[in-house]
């Protein structure tokens, strides 16, 4: 039986030293996510990074249950003039960042689907976004159209806001 996700794969860094965790335990879940893991290890101007390290309690107002979101990435790297940022990092779909929509020949099912996840996911960014900003840091949201921006530039949506 195939599923919808990936199999998760390990990812082994040439800079351990810049991993902030165990190595020998990092997990990718998908290929964009080895992307910036590549880019993370690589990079001189960043100085820290880890994966899946940091853990943030919100409550899911889908289920009404109180659980914990596992950042896909936190990186402590130079901005420039000596300066530093520390910044908590999800990458998803740029369709699962936008509000679902209603309509053409999409089933209710797919409908209430996608709302259900737009809604976990609301959760989970306004408690990171909460959780960066009380430690000075910042939260972002990668999608194809940062990680990719090269296959990307033409066809990005003029405008993403999220609600």
């Amino acid at each position: 039986m195939s599923s919808k996700y990936p199999e998760p794969k390990r990812f082994k860094p040439n800079n351990i030293q810049k991993y902030a965790g165990d190595p020998s335990k990092i997990t990718s879940r998908s290929s964009w996510e080895t992307k910036l893991m590549r880019w993370l290890d690589k990079s001189p101007a960043v100085i820290k990074w880890g994966s899946e390290n940091v853990v943030i309690p919100y409550y899911s107002s889908s289920d009404q249950k109180h659980r914990r979101y596992y950042m896909d990435f936190y990186a402590y790297y130079h901005i420039g003039d000596g300066k530093c940022r520390k910044v908590l990092i999800e990458v998803k779909p740029y369709s699962q960042t936008v509000q679902p929509r209603r309509g053409g020949r999409k089933k209710l099912e797919t409908f209430l689907n996608e709302s259900k996840t737009w809604q976990v996911n609301k959760d989970k960014w306004q408690a990171a976004d909460k959780y960066a900003k009380a430690r000075g840091w910042q939260f972002i949201i990668l999608t194809e159209y940062e990680l990719f921006n090269d296959k990307y530039v033409k066809g990005r949506p003029a405008e993403r806001t999220r609600k």
